[in-house]
């Protein structure tokens, strides 16, 4: 009981800053405009910022990326499938097929980075690293695939474009060549980013809470429930399963099947309703799934913990 309870404070200050950012957005502080500014210099600024600090004084020595790597792939594409199956079964529109692929299979990226660095610190930042580093194309090729799937000209050009100026990825990569180099960055550098980062998860956690969509709910869709069940229930136990074959256990299956159990990520409604998508449904399934890893997140986090 004591583990639990242990969890739940832990886990509770995390979802109450979320809280706390869905009233703020409620307020007359911002418009929409102010808070897309505040999402960006926290995309563009403050997590690249942790993310490098993090990466660059990591210990991977007794790391191996590869099982992870390839199991979390393995069970996004098998994911995938179903979505796009029982989307197909269902009789459903293109632009709500991809926009189940999409809400099964992408992920909240500032509420992982908090949960990690909650419960496993710089060895948790550092394994959320690989994860941002594997995941992040691959569920950007896949989603741009589903949303541009039996459209002309496609639009794999603007993924590419889009990964090798993702701040998120090059934050990883610039922190890895600085730590596998044995590079001593300018002491005064390093703690100007230690101070940005440092702002990156309270300030990208009000801005997950200022994204839900309340006002969307009442829409009633089997691919509603569909795209909660394969995110929140299927794609880590198939994850889980995966990865325990490929040995991996301890601090990595904790992060990647937590990882794989992340709510879809605020960016998918911005990618359904600019290329195609089904965007009141995104904006539907994202806030359902959100709500719901308030209490499925640190179940699962007790379960493999």
């Amino acid at each position: 009981m004591t583990d639990w309870i242990a969890i739940g404070e832990a886990v509770l200050p995390i979802f109450g800053l979320v809280a706390l950012g869905a009233v703020l957005k409620r307020l007359p502080l911002l418009d929409d405009k102010g808070w897309a500014a505040i999402d960006r210099i926290v995309y563009w600024v403050l997590f690249p910022a942790l993310l490098f600090g993090a990466v660059s004084r990591a210990d991977f020595g007794s790391l191996d990326p590869g099982p992870m790597a390839l199991g979390m792939i393995a069970t996004v594409l098998l994911v995938t499938f179903l979505a796009f199956l029982f989307a197909r079964r269902q009789g459903a529109s293109r632009a709500a097929r991809a926009s189940l692929v999409m809400g099964s299979i992408r992920f909240n990226t500032f509420l992982g980075v908090a949960i990690a660095e909650q419960f496993l610190g710089e060895t948790g930042l550092a394994l959320t690293a690989i994860c941002i580093a594997v995941m992040v194309p691959t569920v950007n090729v896949i989603s741009i695939w589903a949303l541009q799937r039996g459209t002309p000209g496609g639009g794999m050009g603007r993924t590419l474009g889009a990964l090798l100026t993702n701040p998120l990825i090059i934050a990883c990569l610039l922190g890895a060549v600085v730590n596998l180099t044995g590079g001593e960055p300018e002491p005064v550098l390093m703690t100007a980013i230690g101070i940005l980062g440092d702002g990156a998860l309270p300030l990208g956690l009000i801005a997950v809470g200022a994204g839900l969509a309340f006002e969307t709910l009442r829409r009633e869709s089997a691919l509603l429930g569909a795209g909660v069940v394969l995110k929140m229930l299927v794609q880590p136990a198939i994850g889980f399963g995966l990865l325990r074959a490929a040995g991996l256990e301890g601090p990595e299956l904790l992060i990647a099947v937590m990882w794989l159990a992340l709510p879809a990520a605020p960016s998918s409604y911005v990618m359904a309703r600019s290329l195609g998508g089904d965007a009141p449904l995104m904006a539907t399934l994202l806030t359902i799934q959100l709500v719901l890893s308030a209490a499925s997140l640190p179940i699962l986090i007790g379960l493999l913990g």
